[in-house]
């Protein structure tokens, strides 16, 4: 999440992004690459900030990795003044079906139980109705793209991405996962005719307390 502090509020104007209690190597990262901003690490559940304390709050693709959708919606809404606005995104719940696949393809391939990816509970089909369960006021906006790839390296680029957060790997098993994809990505983009298009409907939202 990111936020922009209300100016009647205590926060100096820098913008705060917050992630959660076991991303502390993300925020040091962050930190040496970016001290224009302030970083915290932080729950979502238990925002460290005092009610109202924001103009604009973001969450872009995360709220499906959360927990409790309902608990940081309502903490999100907390911090947001009266008159401030939160804007969230999210893909659909068969977003990048191609990529999906090769994905849990690789994950069978290696013995590892399947694992969803980037759609979680919170996705284009259901976040309308799950931010109105909390702000009065939201609008959506529907973008209906894709990705579209003429090689296989930035295939293997995307799902590579995936792989720190799969349990039961390790390095030496990461780079042999990242070989089995380099060569299934090219069959299956030879297969494709040599152009990968994977459908990716995002949509963006912006709530309100008042209208």
């Amino acid at each position: 999440n990111s936020y922009q502090p209300n100016p009647s509020g205590s926060r100096c104007s820098s913008s705060i992004f917050v992630l959660s209690l076991r991303s502390e190597a993300m925020i040091a990262e962050a930190s040496a690459r970016d001290s224009s901003v302030e970083w915290i690490v932080g729950d979502i559940d238990r925002l460290p900030f005092e009610d109202g304390e924001f103009d604009r709050v973001s969450a872009r693709h995360m709220l499906y990795y959360v927990d409790d959708l309902h608990s940081a919606l309502r903490e999100i809404a907390r911090v947001t003044a009266l008159a401030g606005l939160f804007m969230a995104t999210t893909n659909a719940a068969r977003s990048t079906p191609l990529i999906h696949d090769l994905y849990l393809d690789l994950l069978r391939a290696f013995g590892l139980p399947p694992k969803q990816h980037a759609a979680g509970e919170f996705h284009t089909e259901n976040a309308r109705a799950s931010l109105q369960a909390v702000w009065p006021h939201v609008e959506e906006t529907i973008l209906d793209n894709a990705f579209v790839f003429t090689s296989p390296e930035p295939i293997v680029r995307y799902v590579a991405t995936l792989l720190p957060s799969v349990e039961g790997t390790d390095a030496e098993m990461r780079g042999e996962m990242v070989a089995w994809l380099e060569a299934e990505a090219a069959s299956r983009l030879r297969v494709l005719g040599g152009t990968w298009r994977d459908p990716k409907v995002v949509g963006l939202y912006r709530c309100f307390h008042n209208g």
